[in-house]
């Protein structure tokens, strides 16, 4: 093998070395930017993090599927008055307060499992590459077990970045 060949051969290990190291990294990334859009409470930057359509849906088919499971079809039955409702709580906002263990209106949800950390208390998070262009965060819940019975926030690939699309609520 010739030094060209050799020089050749390392610079294309290299390349799939770093390219194989964004696509792990760049969901750790975005959840970082995020992070600090929720400190900043920069509602554009969220949003930038966000697919607002698919997570609204995902939101209310989550929650058409638990009234459907407690015998209640309250949501099916208000049908297109849903729909506002869901854009007027799916916000950017909305959604920072339910990455920090809030409610969507900003309440207090006590479920998520918390630390201690400068005095304040931040929820704990699980975190992992679910498939290759989904990536999930779970806010750990100390009463439950089952990740199932975790909020999850699932992040889908959206070219060289992630964005957040849907949200599993907890069964």
């Amino acid at each position: 093998m010739s030094v060209g060949n050799k020089i050749g051969a390392g610079a294309l290990a290299a390349l799939i070395a770093v390219v194989c190291g964004w696509f792990y990294a760049a969901p750790y990334i975005t959840l970082y930017q995020l992070k600090k859009a929720i400190e900043a409470q920069d509602a554009n930057e969220i949003s930038r993090h966000i697919d607002l359509p698919a997570l609204r849906e995902s939101i209310k088919s989550g929650l058409v599927e638990k009234q459907a499971a407690g015998k209640s079809n309250l949501l099916r039955s208000l049908g297109a008055v849903a729909d506002p409702m869901f854009e007027a709580l799916v916000t950017p906002e909305g959604i920072a307060a339910m990455m920090k263990g809030e409610g969507l209106l900003g309440k207090k949800s006590g479920k998520g499992q918390v630390s201690k950390q400068s005095g304040k208390d931040v929820p704990r998070y699980s975190m992992g590459h679910d498939r290759f262009n989904r990536f999930v965060v779970r806010l750990e819940d100390k009463d439950k077990e089952d990740p199932k019975g975790q909020t999850a926030f699932i992040f889908t690939r959206d070219g060289l970045s992630w964005k957040l699309s849907a949200v599993r609520l907890p069964s």
